[in-house]
């Protein structure tokens, strides 16, 4: 139990990392767009060129190696459901991982080792309020607590799937088409 909560907390602030260094990696791009303006036009805007400050040193370097997590409920790694909404990753999962369907507890496991996070106090609730949702639009149905996909719901990740392919978000041999017109 101890690895998984160690490797849990290691994958939560590698993406966390990650976030950040894309969010500087901006800031950077902007402080370099603005430094490159010409003299004049900062002059006439009351500034100059010495008076900007440059982009700091990047202070820690990139991984070099990002663990990965094996078990059956990582099929494609950590990090599969991390990209997309959380929608998108409970189509995905009971289209593909849970086909008999899943209760919310397990539905929710899942969805963690595959890389979702949430910013949310209690990450169950939130994918439960997902699932209730699913289950309004006629994509998801519960059966003695297990969640299961609807021919609507089906459908619908059909029409998601090459998207995801598209942004190379699926291996291609998971891009293939699940359910047949």
């Amino acid at each position: 139990m101890k690895d998984k909560q160690y490797t849990d907390m290691l994958m939560s602030l590698m993406q966390r990392y990650a976030e950040v260094e894309r969010e500087l990696g901006s800031l950077a791009d902007a402080i370099r767009a603005l430094t490159a303006l010409s003299p004049e036009s900062l002059a006439e805007n009351g500034g100059s060129i010495g008076s900007l400050p440059t982009p700091p040193a990047r202070v820690f370097p990139p991984p070099r190696h990002i663990p990965t997590v094996s078990g059956p409920s990582t099929a494609s790694g950590p990090g599969k459901y991390s990209a997309i909404s959380m929608r998108w990753s409970c189509l995905w999962m009971l289209a593909e991982s849970a086909p008999n369907g899943l209760g919310t507890s397990e539905i929710t496991e899942r969805l963690r080792a595959g890389g979702k996070s949430s910013t949310a106090y209690n990450f169950l609730s939130t994918v439960s309020a997902v699932l209730s949702n699913m289950k309004s639009r006629g994509e998801a149905d519960l059966n003695e607590g297990s969640w299961s996909l609807t021919t609507l719901g089906l459908k619908s990740w059909s029409a998601i799937r090459p998207k995801l392919a598209q942004a190379g978000l699926l291996d291609f041999e998971e891009a293939k088409p699940t359910v047949s017109a």
